[in-house]
Order: C-alpha cells, then structure tokens, then sequence
C-alpha cells in the first residue's frame, strides 16, 4: 500500500493567508473600491477552506486532558475579566441614558420601596428583569458609575461558563475553548458588558437556556427543564431582542423530535407540549400588556422596514436591507457610537475570517446537530435586526454572538486538528493555531481602548458631561443648584445624585430674577454644559464673586461648567437686557404662539433649552435692538444645524441653513434686529448667536447688556 507523505505545509495556509488579505480590503471601507476584491479574497479562501479540510477531524487526535482543559478555561476566563476591567474607571468615558435608566430604576427599588412591574413599560427602560438584582448589587457594593458597570462585567462573565458547557456538549471541548476565547475579547460584545447597555444580557440568557436545553434533551431530568424555562422566562423580561429566542428553541424542539423513533416521540412532543405552555404563562404579563395595554405601540417600537422603507424605495430597500446586514460583520456596522466604534466592522479580521470558514463547514454537514442549532441560531436571532429600519444595527444581532462564536470555534478546531497531527518536523505550525487567538485580542484590545475609547462621538454618546455633573452632585455641599435643562431630569444625574435631586432647580432668567439682596444668603451653584459661555458670561455678571470649575475629557475640551457663588458673594440686580422670542410650534408665521417671553441670551446648546416641550416643529422670531459700542464692521456667526436669518437695520446679514455668518457696517447706538430660527425636521436642536466688533480676533456670546428689548414684554402659554 502506498505511503501517504505529510505536506511541506498545512492545507489551511493559503486560504488563511488569502482570508486574511480579503479582510485586510475589506476593513478598509473609506475606500469604496475595496469591497469588491475582499468579498472575491474572502469568496475564494472560504471556498478553498471549504474543500480543503475533511468533515470531520483526524480520529486519532484525542481530547486534551482534563487537567489541560480547565487550566485553559481559567486562563480564558481571566483574560476575560481583565478585558472587562481594564481602566474600567475611565472607559467607557459616562453612563448611557439606558444604563442610567435602569441604575435609576434599581435605586428607586432599593431607596423607595418601589416594586415595578406593568408600571416600568411606561418608563423608556423596560428591562425590568435587570432592576431587581442590580439592586440587589448595589446593596452589597454601594451605587456608582463603577458599580454599575461592573454588575454588567459580571453577569457577562457568568455567561462564559455557560456558553462553555452549551458548546462543549453540541461541539466538544476544543471548540468550547476556541469560542469562549471569542466571547472573551471580541470588541462587539465588551462594548455591551463594559458600559451597561442592556444588550449584554442576551448572551448570558441564551447560553445558559442553551446549556440546560441540551442537557435536557439528553435525557436530563425535570429540573433540566426547569433550568432552561427559567432562562427563557427571565430572558423575555429583558432586551426586546430576546422576544426571537421562543421561536429559536420551538425549530430546536421540531428537530429533535424528528431526530426520535417513533415510540419516543410522543414522550417528546408531550414534555414539549408542557415545557412550552409553562413558558407562554409565565411570559402572558408581556404579551398582554405589549400588544394590548397600557401606552406602548409594539407595532411602531418594531419600526418594520418592510412597512417603512417598502413603500418609500421599493424592492432595492430589500436588497440594500439584506446587504447592509451581512456587511456589517466584516465591513462596516452601525455609526451610533454607543452601539460601536461608529461605521467599523463588528469582527476583528482573524475572528472574521474563522466565522466564514465555521459557516461553510455548517452548511456542508447543516443535518448534523452541531450544524443545525449554530445556522438555526444565526437565522432566528437575526430577525429582530432584518425587522428593523437599520441595515446593520448592532445591538440587535447581539443575539447572533454566541453562535458566531462557536462557528468559528469550529473552524479554529478544524485547523487545529490536521496541524496536532503534522510529524514533529513541522512544530513551527502547531503555533499558528493558538496564534490566531492571540491576534484576534491584540486586534481587538487595540481597537477598543486605543481607537473606539478615544472618539469624541464615543465620550458624547456614552453622556459623559452627565455622569460627571452626576458624580459631582452627589457630594455637593451646596442646597441650592441649578441645573441647564441637559442635566436637569437626566437619568444619569437623577441616578448618580439620587439623594440631591430635591435640591435641584432649573437654569433660566426668571431664576436669575429673584430676590433683591445685595449679597448671596445661601451658597449657590449653577451647572452649564458646553458651549453655555453665555450664560457663563452672564452668571459672571450676576455674581462676580463666583468660581468656575470646569471638566475636561480631552485635553482642551470642557464638558461641564460649575460655576459656584459661596454666601455673602455680592449680586447685581440690574435689569436684564435681552430680545423678545416669540416661539411658535410651527413654520408658519401666522399661526398662534404658544409662548413669548425675554431672552437675556441666545444661547440654546440642548433642545430642552427652547423650553420642555415634545415638538416636531419650531419657530422662533426673536426682535429688539442691540447696541453699537463704536462704529465699525460688525460680524454675526449663528450656530445651528437648522434655518436661521439675521437681520440688522432691516438688511439680511445672514441667511441659510446650518451655520452662517454675516458682516454689517454699524455706528454707535441702537439699531433694530430681528433674529430668526426654525426647525423642521430632526431631534437634535440648537442656536447660538455669536458676534464679533471692530478689531476684536474671536466671537463671542452677545451679552445681555448689548440687548434693547422692546418696551413690554407678555407671557403666554398655549395649551396643548
């Protein structure tokens, strides 16, 4: 019989080698061209890959020893945790509303006595299955930013061990080991276990209903079940996504029962039968409540693209929908940056590829157990992202993780199992496998603390202002603080300095109006986020006694304003300046205001600003005089993203949407201006006037005491 000689090199190399340059193209996604010669590389390795490797592993390579086993599932474990709480204290940089949404709440449980249920889907966090033992958390550790997040870290890590005993019992335990390596340093998923975000608690739910399934479905005992309907219950009264997994585990039951001879399979579709109506009971406060009760629109929450997009672009939303989501792991994922590092591929190159090639060895052998329930898990737990509007949101295919994971723990074994059994020649190779884990954290840690971590947009969205207004709050010795409307009923503020918030007022000119004493009775503290200068300007006026603080994230970019006037401090009582705005909760001019009053400023940096309002449109028309100092050119800047016009002694200085700046000729004195602002579209709202005078380098806010309002000034509000 002829002799079979090993090869020079192992049979993976080249479609590795040629995967790892297609995601080397595709990652680059500021360069178009790049898309289509990385989906070729990567088409042309996975295929390669597909053909190369047997369907199964050599039979002589034996499971490694127990000892072996365990050492390596701590040292993965531990590399997990330090992935988890590295800097933890300072990334990520504040508390996103979610997350301090559901820290509020656990407070208020443990604080208030408040006991929720049906009452928390009138609240923008619904996930009330995490309240309960986040307080429970906060009882042990205290409440803080750090404990918070480290609630989120932990129940993150519980959900190692079990997608370990889940995969080990579906894929054996090289490929357990290679897919907890995954789960513990893919930026994905420490993007959601570091900061709180609800989405973190989708994996642990499914892993551990996993486990307890395939336990059961081995024979398990009653208490198997029970274990598995636990966490299906639990996970349903969490992150909406979840709400795919009953329908994941009913395909797993209709496989398994054909899987069973005759005789056995009416024993199975009776524990089915039980298993599944105990779930809908325990689950019916949900469903009742969801799509009958209460104020909560499912229908709309679900934002169905095919009832949204469908009508508007037609059948190339499908295709576009389709292709949007299956880039996102390899190419280009969502731009919100609490979500991600914003418009960055989800995997890493090295995990990236390992998926694809996990994925072509399922579909080869897709009746196989070890097949069937990784593609059936992609394909369900995808639906919550394929509903919604997004192409590529994702917090919504956070539910996916687990099985990316094991599919490329797959591939990982695969490779590893024909290098294991290469002559001692070639022990270089043996490396390579343990290697590509080792890259897939390097890639990984640098991206999220060295690339993701440093974005602005990252710092904004994770509301880092309002978690240092928070933290500073909570030990304030001041009783009287007032708020810009950004922070005041923030729900990371109201969280963080939970025992202050009866001490909180808010920040407008009416506030700046009361009392007429020459000097400060009480200490005094007013909070500005950025770009407020002014009104920093004018509490600088007001209280020239007063200390500035400011926060800064980065170097030469102030997030908070804390202007502190300690007792006894003098105060002007002058009469404030301003223009007269006359709001309007549309564009047309001649519809009724709903509100006119004096505005010392203009200088509205948060939608809340305007006023507390819920409004799609806005007007408004601001019109006084404003004071010359001397003659000269006199230059106007707006800062807006929305309309706004500028006009001086009846001449249009500036016009247009979006920022826009003008210059006017001016002699001393008064001169009438008009000012107008309007917003059509959008969420985000904001306007700032800003000028300059003859010789003067930067602009500034237009202080109040160059205001001439006219003579009377009426309020009046509508009711709506």
């Amino acid at each position: 019989m002829a002799t079979r000689f090993p090869p020079k090199t192992p049979r993976w190399l080249a479609p590795l080698f040629i995967g790892l340059l297609g995601q080397a193209f595709m990652g680059r996604n500021d360069f178009s061209w790049t898309l289509w010669p990385g989906m070729f590389l990567l088409a042309l390795s996975t295929w390669w890959f597909w053909r190369s490797l047997p369907k199964k592993a050599p039979e002589n390579v034996k499971s490694p020893a127990p000892v072996w086993e365990w050492t390596l599932f701590t040292l993965l474990l531990l590399a997990a945790l330090f992935f988890r709480c590295y800097r933890l204290n300072r990334i990520p940089a504040g508390i996103y509303l979610d997350a301090g949404g559901l820290g509020l709440g656990s407070e208020r449980i443990l604080k208030e006595g408040w006991r929720p249920f049906y009452e928390i889907y009138t609240l923008p966090i619904t996930e009330q299955v995490y309240c309960y033992p986040l307080a429970g958390w906060f009882r042990l550790w205290g409440v803080s930013r750090l404990s918070l997040f480290s609630f989120s870290v932990f129940v993150s890590l519980l959900a190692l061990p079990l997608g370990y005993w889940a995969f080990r019992k579906l894929g054996g335990p090289r490929v357990a080991l290679a897919a907890v390596a995954v789960m513990a340093v893919v930026r994905w998923y420490l993007t959601f276990s570091r900061c709180g975000h609800p989405a973190f608690e989708a994996p642990f739910f499914l892993c551990g209903a996993t486990a307890f399934w395939l336990l059961a479905v081995q024979g398990g005992r009653w208490w198997t079940w029970g274990a598995c309907l636990a966490f299906l219950t639990a996970g349903c009264y969490g992150y909406r996504i979840f709400y795919a997994a009953p329908l994941l585990f009913g395909t797993w039951a209709a496989y398994e029962g054909l899987l069973r001879r005759e005789k056995d399979r009416k024993a199975w579709v009776l524990r089915c039968k039980v298993f599944f109506g105990a779930f809908v009971f325990l689950t019916s406060p949900i469903w009742v409540y969801r799509f009958f009760g209460g104020r909560y629109d499912y229908w709309s929450k679900l934002d169905l693209w095919f009832l949204d997009r469908l009508k508007t672009e037609g059948l190339w939303a499908l295709v576009s929908h389709l292709a949007g989501f299956a880039l996102m792991f390899h190419r280009q994922a969502d731009a919100w940056p609490v979500h991600n590092w914003s418009d960055h591929r989800v995997l890493d190159a090295v995990t990236g590829l390992l998926f694809l090639f996990g994925l072509a060895m399922a579909l080869k052998n897709w009746r196989d157990r070890k097949a069937f329930y990784p593609l059936t898990g992609l394909l369900v737990m995808s639906l919550p992202a394929l509903a919604g509007s997004a192409d590529a949101p994702v917090n919504r295919t956070i539910g996916m993780f687990p099985f990316i994971a094991f599919l490329a723990g797959t591939a990982w074994e695969a490779i590893w199992s024909e290098t294991r059994v290469l002559p001692g020649s070639f022990k270089a190779w043996k490396a390579v496998p343990f290697l590509l884990l080792a890259a897939a954290g390097a890639l990984n840690f640098y991206a999220y603390f060295y690339l993701q971590s440093q974005q602005p947009g990252v710092c904004q969205a994770h509301w880092t202002d309002a978690t240092i207004v928070g933290e500073e709050l909570a030990k304030a010795p001041e009783k009287n603080i007032y708020l810009a409307s950004k922070f005041l009923g923030n729900l990371d503020v109201d969280f963080l300095a939970f025992d202050k918030r009866a001490d909180f007022r808010p920040l407008d000119s009416g506030a700046l109006r009361q009392g007429s004493e020459k000097t400060v009775e009480s200490p005094q503290v007013f909070v500005l986020d950025e770009g407020k200068t002014g009104w920093l300007q004018l509490l600088r006026k007001i209280y020239p006694g007063g200390v500035l603080e400011s926060y800064e994230y980065f170097k030469g970019w102030p997030l908070v304003y804390f202007y502190r006037v300690p007792s006894g401090s003098p105060r002007w009582n002058g009469p404030l300046g301003g223009v007269q705005g006359t709001y309007r909760f549309s564009n047309d001019g001649s519809s009724p205001p709903v509100l006119t009053r004096n505005d010392p400023v203009l200088n509205f940096t948060f939608r809340n600003d305007f006023g507390p309002w819920d409004f799609k449109a806005l007007s408004v028309r601001w019109t006084g005089s404003i004071v010359a100092p001397g003659p000269g050119a006199y230059s106007f800047l707006t800062l807006t993203t929305d309309s706004s016009a500028v006009v001086v002694d009846g001449h249009t200085v500036l016009q247009g949407r979006g920022s826009q700046e003008g210059t006017v000729f001016l002699r001393p004195g008064l001169h009438p201006i008009q000012i107008d602002f309007q917003k059509s579209s959008g969420v985000d709202t904001a306007f700032t006037l800003l000028w300059k005078g003859p010789g003067v380098a930067n602009y500034q806010a237009v202080p109040f005491w160059e205001w001439k309002s006219p003579p009377k000034t009426a309020v009046m509000i509508s009711k709506r």
